[in-house]
């Protein structure tokens, strides 16, 4: 059997489970298969499929989704068949705000399997609860006729579900035993009370937190004891049909194509030439030439040439915009082929700044450029890119803000009613450390 439902933490304050410590829970339980579906975001996709392999373990990847079909809710799990399903995931994330229409669900689910996913909070959890079996039955055709591999879920998380399971038993569609998991083990339920309360900004004992219970990773003993046999067996039916290989076309850099239409490495060269000149007003120093044909030597052979240039372009481009930008910083400072470009206004050689921190022949890896842009204007800039080089060329990452020690004090100790004054004096004692931990604090101050 398998558990086909996991919110992980990067469900954002929806969730505690953290990823490896779920994996080795299951595996150590017995399952082969693992299962991720966060609600509405894509965010753990790699990290999870890569601790599966890790760990041995056949990952299922998929997305919970809030959907909205005539004016009513209704919620959904896609599990990803194969590539073509993940691609088509990673799409219906990107357009999720809170949720989106039942056409879109039916659009991006080709190649997935496509679950319901009622949570209590939903119409179809409505029907089943006013024992409706027209409208079940009808909405059931629907979603049949809508998604090629479709199955309704029985959740029997709670007690009292004989008679909604007795209801699903009279629809003519395939049925698969669904425990949504939220949390680890049953006492970490408090954890998700915590978590659901700092992102209302509440305390714990408010009666509105969207906290579910008996939402815990179940053995397969607790499973068969609540599950009928070929409930059971569909969960493994659909986890042979899940099989992500991750084989995507490796990352390929655009070819920048030059006013002049000579070759990139020709151009590059070019352009730092000039903008050596103008930086050190035509008094040419060798220590600067020796530099800079160092540096497009290991650019060149790289091969980021067209990188370089891509870069040049975008900046220059919104400096004729009149759209602020800002003069390098992190690693690219250190590069004297960027100074030339514009990229940056940071001299690396009266700074004494290494290249190799930037580009290093010996540990390939893509230069990363750290620009600033006008906050209110960077649109227009990564609207220029798109235009250029095309919209499914352009993508935008995001980055995690984590708590810190201190910060978990204090939040927890603000939703728990902790006094504030005795949460910031214990905040106080976490030693000021980049990356500390509780743990460590403990480990560190006795009267901590």
């Amino acid at each position: 059997m398998v558990h086909l439902h996991m919110r992980s933490s990067y469900s954002l304050l929806e969730s505690p489970i953290r990823l490896e410590n779920m994996i080795l829970h299951q595996k150590q339980l017995g399952f082969n298969h693992v299962c991720l579906t966060d609600h509405n975001v894509m965010y753990g996709t790699m990290e999870f499929y890569q601790l599966c392999k890790k760990h041995n373990v056949h990952p299922i990847i998929g997305l919970e989704v809030d959907s909205i079909y005539n004016e009513e809710p209704f919620h959904f799990i896609l599990l990803a068949k194969n590539d073509m399903g993940l691609q088509n995931l990673y799409k219906l994330s990107s357009i999720i705000k809170e949720n989106v229409s039942f056409e879109e669900v039916k659009k991006y689910a080709k190649d997935c399997v496509v679950l319901t996913s009622s949570d209590g909070k939903d119409t179809f959890s409505a029907y089943i609860e006013h024992q409706d079996l027209e409208k079940l039955s009808a909405f059931t055709e629907l979603c049949k006729k809508s998604f090629s591999d479709f199955y309704i879920s029985v959740s029997m998380n709670d007690s009292g579900k004989g008679a909604d399971n007795r209801i699903l038993k009279q629809l003519d569609c395939k049925r698969v035993a669904l425990s949504r998991i939220l949390y680890e083990n049953s006492e970490d339920v408090k954890s998700l009370q915590v978590l659901r309360a700092i992102a209302k900004q509440t305390n714990i004992e408010n009666q509105g937190l969207d906290v579910q219970f008996q939402r815990y990773l179940r053995s397969p003993q607790e499973m068969e004891a609540l599950y009928d046999e070929s409930e059971l067996i569909a969960t493994e039916e659909i986890a042979r049909m899940c099989n992500i290989q991750m084989a995507f076309q490796k990352s390929k850099l655009p070819v920048f194509k030059n006013k002049l239409q000579i070759d990139s490495r020709d151009y590059l060269i070019k352009l730092c030439k000039k903008g050596l000149e103008k930086r050190l007003n035509g008094n040419l120093n060798p220590t600067y030439i020796k530099r800079l044909e160092y540096e497009l030597n290991v650019i060149v052979n790289m091969g980021f040439t067209d990188y370089f240039l891509i870069v040049w372009d975008f900046i220059r481009y919104a400096r004729s915009q009149d759209i602020f930008v800002g003069p390098g910083r992190g690693s690219a400072a250190g590069s004297l082929v960027a100074y030339c470009l514009g990229i940056t206004h940071i001299d690396p050689i009266q700074n004494n700044l290494l290249f190799e921190r930037f580009l290093n022949p010996e540990r390939i890896s893509m230069p990363d450029f750290d620009v600033d842009f006008c906050y209110e204007r960077r649109q227009e800039v990564i609207d220029y890119v798109g235009r250029k080089y095309g919209q499914d060329h352009v993508s935008q990452i995001i980055t995690f803000g984590t708590m810190s020690a201190r910060m978990v004090i204090r939040d927890v100790g603000r939703v728990l009613d902790v006094p504030y004054a005795t949460a910031d004096k214990l905040a106080k004692m976490v030693p000021n450390e980049l990356h500390i931990t509780i743990k460590k604090a403990l480990e560190q101050n006795k009267e901590f």
